[in-house]
């Protein structure tokens, strides 16, 4: 039986608690051994994970992996997050929108 309730999955791994540590500015993620392995959560593409779920983890967000324990009292990984920042994603098409749109202000003007 798991302390933590499944919550939210990052790339498809079950993340029982995500949450901000203010004091540092890191996230901590909580998986549990039952539905996690280690080899699991080093295979998260950390830099675009696809995050469902309720928690407090951004989703949107590059991540740089700073530690992963493992905790014996709880039969846990506990993970720290460092935030890189918000992802853009590809704005091939919002760039052609604004060429489009400065084109047609030149032509009025």
């Amino acid at each position: 039986m798991s302390l933590y309730p499944e919550k939210l999955r990052i790339d498809g791994v079950v993340c029982s608690l995500a949450f901000f540590c203010p004091v540092d500015g890191t996230y901590l993620a909580v998986f549990d051994r039952k539905d996690a392995s280690l080899e699991d959560i080093e295979a998260i593409h950390w830099e675009a994970p696809t995050i469902t779920g309720e928690g407090e983890l951004p989703a949107g967000h590059s991540y740089e992996v700073a530690d992963i324990t493992y905790a014996n009292s709880d039969q846990c990984y506990h993970v720290t997050l460092r935030d890189k920042g918000q992802r853009l994603g590809d704005v091939t098409a919002y760039q052609a929108e604004i060429a489009r749109l400065e084109a047609a202000l030149a032509e009025k003007t």
